[in-house]
């Protein structure tokens, strides 16, 4: 075993891809980097793979706990040391025969010793230092440095080549005199024209340029090494044929594709002036999301209760009216002032619905205290026919281990589109089987005939709710057109086209003009045709969660007890869908309308309505005969991953009273 570092042994495997005689042309090359984080760590230590042994680097930064996805040096081991220090000793380990200079911040004081005598620049300044960026790219041009900048873009890498005597960096990315904002966007439109990682881009609201963050990938990164050090190869050894700029390079590892554009007159061209316009529009649509989101106004440091409600929070209830407030008692226990039933609302039959949110609500702050290795206890206290209490309790476990639905509770929501056409593996019916407790049962309408009966259920209470003049001050309170508000549903969330959307939001404001639409212009066929037909027939399958028939006729504390129960089971399965990819959408209408027929209880005063509910009962009697159906939901594979418009949620200050 070969203990004395021997550089042509250590280099030995390069040979074949490069001659004898080019590893030693390339030892005696000298790299400038300037940037150590994201990318420019991996070119160092690629680069001194390569054979490379003389470096200038310069990063004034240390390394955080946030770079670790990314950053080639970020380890819990080196979280606040200095990134050049790190880098330098992992590429010194590599070869201990290296020479390198450090430099902090690169600056107008230091800039031309950073590049004396360099051979190469290699760009790994970060996107939001551009005032840096133009300074050296400019002195590479004056003392004729070949430069080459990769940036990772999502899972791909877009890179450029600036050789002597050719387009320059200022040439074509044009900052002049811009603003830093401008000078920013400049860059990523130039360095990046066709941004095909847009297409892939799941939480655009995670891209918040005032705060000067963005997402990032590890592959990327890793990307932009391997093509940084194979443009070096060929510039060093003058080999190979080099498609300088105004030539772009971008390969997409995800979407499999390599482009080579040539942008000829750079960013003064017209096509890139439209594209930075574009893009800067796109960038304050996502700066106003960001101002406008659930966050805003939350409190920030949280006690261990205020944590558990502050995950609670997101517990779903029906229309999104988050039937609860909490009052903290103290470090172990605190109260739920719940509400049954407020006001005249068809939806909330008997205050069932309700209790129902409720059952999600304990299931989540079971899960929730899991975290903090408690078990929560609960008492169930009915105070009037409208209000409820309930005692939370806590209790230290140390044996409690955190429920791996934990990290699923703010990312479940409703998802009201069509879904992939896919069939659910036997093992995926078997989990989601399992979430339930054994006195429940799901039955499962996979076949694309079992899914037409169950959008015939839907098509039906479609019918009702959409044509009765008892939903129409409920549909105008609840759904915002705004998509801000911390109750209701935002228009978006519904399933509905921008068309339907439109339509929408005039025939909302009079009930004259939702029977106008329903009588002459068959509205309510393209609603049930977007909410119903396409997204039933568009998933895997139906949920039905049943139990048997009880013996005799429940009272209804005995209803709302069972009711609490039965959200706790679909809180932990709908989780358990999200847990393992898959989205839900809750069909509770039908069972709803087919009550007030069971109980013989008039809830509107259209009299063909009460005909399509008696319809509705049968039917579901036919297809679960000696069952009793607790919830529907439609479930399958999402068509995309982007992040979906979802209900908001109240702000701890508004749902913790004083």
């Amino acid at each position: 075993m070969i203990k004395k570092f021997d550089y042509m042994t250590a280099y030995s495997r390069n040979l074949g891809w490069v001659s004898e005689w080019e590893q030693y042309i390339l030892k005696h090359k000298k790299i400038a980097i300037a940037g150590l984080g994201g990318v420019g760590g991996i070119h160092l230590l690629t680069l001194c793979r390569l054979g490379i042994t003389k470096f200038n680097i310069a990063d004034p930064d240390t390394f955080g706990i946030e770079n670790i996805n990314r950053q080639i040096g970020a380890c819990m081991s080196s979280v606040g040391k200095s990134k050049s220090s790190v880098l330098e000793k992992q590429a010194l380990d590599i070869n201990p025969q290296l020479t390198i200079n450090k430099y902090a911040a690169i600056d107008k004081n230091n800039v031309t010793e950073f590049l004396d005598g360099v051979d190469l620049y290699i760009d790994g300044i970060d996107i939001f230092c551009p005032d840096v960026r133009e300074l050296i790219f400019n002195t590479c041009t004056k003392k004729s440095i070949p430069a080459i900048t990769a940036g990772p873009l999502g899972m791909g890498s877009s890179f450029m080549i600036f050789m002597p005597g050719e387009m320059t960096f200022s040439d074509y990315f044009c900052f002049n005199n811009s603003s830093f904002e401008m000078k920013m966007l400049k860059f990523m439109v130039g360095l990046s024209p066709k941004a095909p990682h847009v297409n892939y881009l799941v939480e655009r609201d995670r891209v918040d340029i005032k705060a000067k963050k963005g997402p990032s990938t590890i592959m990327a990164c890793q990307l932009c090494a391997g093509i940084a050090a194979t443009e070096s190869l060929k510039v060093l050894l003058q080999r190979g044929k080099i498609y300088s700029a105004p030539y772009i390079h971008c390969y997409d590892a995800y979407l499999n594709k390599y482009y080579r554009t040539k942008v000829r007159f750079g960013n003064k061209g017209l096509l890139q002036r439209l594209k930075l316009f574009v893009l800067k529009r796109m960038l304050k649509n996502i700066a106003a999301e960001n101002n406008n989101t659930e966050n805003k106004g939350k409190t920030t440091k949280l006690g261990g209760i205020e944590q558990i409600i502050e995950l609670a929070r997101y517990a779903p209830s029906g229309d999104n009216c988050q039937p609860w407030r909490f009052s903290i008692i103290s470090d172990s226990s605190f109260k739920i002032n719940f509400t049954i039933s407020e006001k005249d609302d068809v939806y909330n039959h008997a205050g069932i619905p309700n209790c129902l949110a409720l059952g999600c609500l304990l299931e989540t702050i079971k899960i929730a205290a899991t975290g903090q290795k408690k078990l929560a206890t609960w008492n169930y206290k009915k105070l009037s026919s409208k209000t409820a209490l309930v005692d939370i309790h806590l209790e230290d476990t140390p044996s409690i281990s955190k429920s791996d639905l934990y990290d699923f509770i703010k990312l479940r929501s409703v998802n009201r589109d069509p879904y992939k056409y896919h069939t659910l593996s036997e093992n995926t019916l078997k989990t989601l089987s399992k979430s339930v407790d054994d006195n429940f049962m799901l039955m499962w309408m996979n076949s694309l005939k079992q899914r037409r009966s169950m959008i015939s259920l839907n098509l039906l209470a479609s019918e009702i709710r959409l044509t009765i003049p008892e939903t129409y001050p409920i549909h105008k309170s609840i759904v915002h057109f705004d998509n801000y508000n911390a109750d209701g549903i935002p228009i978006a969330a519904t399933g509905l086209s921008h068309f339907s959307q439109t339509l929408m939001k005039w025939a909302i404001k009079k009930w004259s003009r939702i029977k106008f639409l329903n009588k002459y212009l068959f509205a309510t066929l393209s609603v049930k045709l977007e909410l119903d037909i396409i997204p039933g027939i568009f998933s895997s399958s139906y949920c039905i969660l049943m139990t048997e028939k009880p013996h005799k006729k429940l009272t209804l504390d005995q209803q709302h007890q069972r009711a609490i129960l039965v959200g706790m089971q679909f809180q932990r399965l709908w989780l358990t869908a999200t847990r393992i990819g898959l989205v839900l959408q809750p069909n509770y209408t039908p069972i709803t309308f087919s009550y007030y027929h069971n109980t013989n209880k008039k809830f509107t005063v259209d009299d063909r309505a009460l005909k399509k509910s008696a319809v509705l009962a049968e039917k579901i009697q036919l297809l679960f005969p000696d069952k009793d159906v607790l919830m529907i939901a439609r479930i399958g594979l999402p068509r995309s991953r982007k992040k979906q418009v979802r209900s908001l949620r109240l702000s701890l200050d508004e749902l913790i009273l004083k």
